[in-house]
Parts: C-alpha cells; structure tokens; sequence
C-alpha cells in the first residue's frame, strides 16, 4: 500500500490516545498529517487492535474494515475504509 496521509480529525485523535509518528519530532503540531501505515502499525503493536480492509463481495472496488463491520463502511477507496477503520480503533482506547 502506498502511503497516505490521514486527516485531521484522525491525526488530532491519535496524538489524544498517545501516538507520536517517528518521521515527526515529540513537539510535534496537532495539524501534522500522520501515515496511515504507521498509524495502524501503532495500533496493531501497542494496543492489540488490527485494523484491515476486505473488498465488498459484490464489487471489488468497494471496500469496508472489520471495526466497523457490524455497519460496513463501504467506500471506493481502501484508504478511506482503512482510515474510518483507523478512527473508530482510536475511539476503543480508554488511556494512553
């Protein structure tokens, strides 16, 4: 996967649940943009929480992630399902 930024309100979350990205100094800003890659790397590793993306059955250009599977998330982007995805992992942690 090529890597992406992810957006604002997914990057101010993730500084909120303690994730600093390597390729950005401790003093790093709240409008910095993370990779989505590192992003769910961090979370797979510290936290237990592997968040993935499976194409919809009945079309291979949709796609939803398996946190919100309960309510698929379809999109015609991996990166937006794997981003929602990402968001709603964040949400699941109580402390950093």
């Amino acid at each position: 996967m090529e890597e992406q930024l992810i957006s604002f309100e997914t990057a101010k979350l993730a500084k909120e649940k303690g994730f600093i990205p390597k390729n950005l100094s401790i003093s790093w800003k709240l409008d910095s943009y993370l990779w989505l890659c590192e992003l769910q790397k961090w979370l797979r590793e510290i936290h237990s929480i592997n968040v993935y993306c499976n194409p919809c059955q009945h079309d291979e250009n949709l796609w939803y992630n398996n946190i919100a599977s309960h309510i698929p998330v379809f999109t015609g982007k991996y990166e937006e399902a794997l981003e929602k995805g990402l968001y709603q992992a964040l949400l699941l942690i109580t402390s950093k």
